[in-house]
């Protein structure tokens, strides 16, 4: 004999529902309520109109959200943790959803291709500087757009590395010669000043510091030390060409 299946009573069908309800909101209001001391921004809500400031009056005196600027809701959080900036450098592809997020928390502190380009690291010719467009609005560049560092060469041709016949001498710029950093020696540009190696051959790119000058061998633009030249995967020579970095490069005012 079949048991009989309990009837469901629509008493207890809109209980479940209400209790559903009661536990979603409440899960959302309590994330909302971590979330938005991290978005509030006293100095955007204090030039807001009045008109505006009653609309975002909830949200900024109950959980510090603004809901009428951005990167003060929200909306701007889901699209800026969705976002990926990608940065190609060379052979060398740059991407990072975490530079999103950081946008979001120092609210759009990170905002411009020039806050991009010192959140990798990566340095520029002063040529590359003024083509790549540094102001340019990171919201302003789409999903399937890359910032590209073009090529900047001053000099091509082949380079060589030194080391276990000069390790632990004095170097022409008076320090100690280590082949284990990132130096190389040039004929002519200035001692201390910082060169983008770049593979001819795989594009690979490191870059060294000018301490000492050479190389003395016909037909050589540059003698790397040893660990330079491994940097670029080179072996005893490597066609390659050199850019003048300029260390103040990234050091503009965007509006």
């Amino acid at each position: 004999m079949k048991k009989a299946i309990p009837h469901r009573s629509k008493k207890g069908r809109a209980r479940r529902i209400f209790t559903r309800a009661l536990f979603v909101t409440t899960f959302v209001a309590i994330a909302v309520a971590i979330v938005g001391p991290l978005t509030y921004d006293e100095k955007a809500h204090a030039v807001l109109d009045t008109t505006s400031r009653q609309f975002s009056g909830y949200g900024n005196q109950l959980l510090g959200l603004d809901i009428t600027a951005p990167r003060q809701n929200i909306f701007s959080f889901v699209r800026d943790v969705d976002k990926t900036v990608e940065v190609i450098d060379h052979a060398t592809v740059h991407n990072s959803k975490v530079l999103g997020l950081t946008n979001f928390v120092t609210r759009g502190k990170v905002r411009t291709v020039a806050d991009a380009l010192r959140w990798y690291g990566l340095a520029l010719t002063t040529r590359q500087a003024k083509s790549i467009g540094l102001c340019r609005s990171l919201d302003a560049i789409r999903e399937s757009e890359a910032i590209v560092i073009q090529s900047d060469p001053f000099q091509q041709g082949v380079a060589s590395w030194y080391g276990p016949g000069f390790h632990g001498r004095v170097a022409a710029s008076g320090e100690i010669f280590n082949m284990f950093d990132q130096t190389a020696a040039h004929r002519t540009v200035p001692l201390q000043s910082l060169v983008r190696v770049v593979s001819q051959r795989t594009g690979v790119s490191t870059i060294v510091r000018i301490n000492d000058r050479g190389p003395y061998v016909d037909g050589r633009i540059i003698d790397m030390s040893r660990r330079s030249m491994d940097l670029i995967g080179g072996t005893d020579l490597a066609a390659v060409y050199l850019e003048i970095i300029n260390p103040d490069a990234l050091k503009v005012l965007c509006p």
